[in-house]
């Protein structure tokens, strides 16, 4: 796989993250194009490190629908960890959680910290379920069996993690809490059949898990964010323009699920 082609697959795949960002955030916040093209660069970046390692032997690339859904679960690490950790100002959805945590708003060197250690403490996690899914697919078990049992781990990882930062507006909703795990397991079961590649696999089953609940919660039930939830809507233009963002969500959506076949 070449770099250039890589980053194209990875601008997709970003552009899937941006697409259900800009469907919830801008009635309430406005657009703004930076937020929008970040995850697009965000993504290209990610695919090109990975192609550079691909080509010189340290990840294998077998498939390029998996790459694609591995670097929405890239993008989400990043993005999470910018809004949390990285970004000098409070964010919305951390601003609790940080205090929770004990973590100093105003220290931004503790921050950068935390930031990084959950930057590394993911990557570990992910060479965990990748380990994880090779011995299950070494050993008597079915391939099938193994892709679910991961994509259950790995939704049940961002389960815990999506708790942590929406309980603090919404109390925890059991029901919500086991969508990502069910979710998870399904792209797993999916996605397992396609490459053998187990980190990138481990990495596209949680990929995979947050186009899926995204679909839902976003285009399907329309489900307002917690941060929003009570507040008038400053920009009602942009409520009636969401379209365009479900329109390029399908698209990029249709375009990395077409590449699991190529």
């Amino acid at each position: 796989m070449s770099i250039a082609y890589a980053m194209t697959i990875g601008a997709v795949a970003g552009l899937i993250v941006s697409s259900w960002q800009g469907f919830k955030d801008p009635p309430w916040e406005g657009f703004f194009i930076g937020r929008f093209f970040r995850s697009i660069l965000v993504g290209s970046l990610a695919a090109a490190i990975l192609a550079y390692a691909g080509l010189t032997g340290f990840l294998s690339i077998d498939n390029y629908g998996v790459f694609a859904f591995a670097i929405v679960a890239i993008e989400r690490v990043v993005g999470e960890a910018y809004k949390g950790f990285f970004r000098k100002g409070a964010h919305g959805e951390y601003f609790k959680l940080l205090g929770r945590m004990h973590v100093p708003e105003n220290v931004y060197a503790i921050k950068l910290l935390v930031g990084t250690g959950f930057v590394v403490g993911s990557y570990w996690l992910f060479r965990l379920l990748a380990f994880w899914l090779k011995q299950l697919t070494a050993g008597s078990q079915p391939v099938w069996l193994a892709g679910l049992i991961i994509g259950l781990a790995g939704g049940l990882l961002v389960a815990i993690g999506g708790a942590l930062k929406d309980s603090q507006f919404e109390g925890f909703i059991p029901l919500k809490f086991v969508r990502s795990p069910i979710v998870g397991a399904l792209a797993g079961l999916i996605l397992v059949h396609f490459s053998k590649a187990w980190f990138l696999v481990a990495l596209a089953v949680v990929g995979g898990e947050r186009v899926g609940v995204e679909l839902y919660k976003t285009f399907l039930k329309r489900q307002i964010r917690g941060m929003h939830a009570g507040k008038p809507i400053l920009h009602p233009a942009w409520y009636a323009r969401r379209w365009v963002f479900a329109l390029s969500y399908s698209l990029a959506v249709a375009v990395c699920v077409s590449l699991l076949f190529s």
